[in-house]
């Protein structure tokens, strides 16, 4: 292991969410429990801070663009501000795609490699899907009970997107197929 960064986050904080850019070896996004976004775009050489107007709350995850390392989704724990965040400028500016979320804490993002514009969240209640970059919002609960949901996770060999809860277990769906198929546990 080699040291590539000083103190990340605002206050002493902790790093809480790691983004290497799939385009880029190069990029990497961080976020801190203190609400600090920093950016690599030289492998930890320098670090710039493109935290912006974001919630100063904790960074629960960040999903980076599978082609481009300037796109990113930024997602926050806590109540009563927007929870997702997506920057197309490297975090340079940073526009709110939460509108028709519940206020309620953001735990994972996923962004589907092979459906382009799907994104998907856990959140303190169950996950959340968007097929059009965040614009709008359904649940995506089928078959899922309804608790946090912490990771989210994407095989392209399987083509499921598999959940993480807290304390009832793992659970995967295919979204490549019809809606009738439901969450299950694997």
């Amino acid at each position: 292991w080699t040291r590539i960064s000083g103190d990340l986050s605002r206050t002493g904080g902790s790093i809480s969410a790691i983004a290497p850019a799939p385009s880029d070896p190069l990029t990497i996004w961080v976020g801190t429990n203190d609400g600090n976004v920093q950016l690599t775009t030289d492998g930890g050489a320098t670090w710039t801070a493109r935290s912006g107007a974001l919630p100063e709350r904790v960074v629960t995850d960040i999903a980076v663009d599978r082609n481009d390392a300037r796109t990113a989704i930024v997602t926050f724990s806590g109540f009563g501000l927007p929870h997702v965040h997506r920057t197309n400028d490297g975090g340079a500016s940073w526009t709110s795609i939460s509108d028709g979320l519940p206020d309620v804490p953001v735990n994972a993002v996923l962004t589907h490699p092979a459906l382009g514009d799907d994104i998907y969240i856990g959140t303190d209640l169950g996950a959340f899907r968007s097929a059009d970059s965040g614009a709008t919002w359904t649940p995506f609960n089928p078959g899922l009970p309804n608790v946090a949901v912490f990771d989210l996770a994407y095989s392209n060999e399987t083509g499921r997107v598999t959940a993480a809860t807290h304390g009832r277990g793992m659970f995967s769906h295919s979204p490549d197929v019809a809606s009738s198929v439901t969450f299950a546990d694997d």
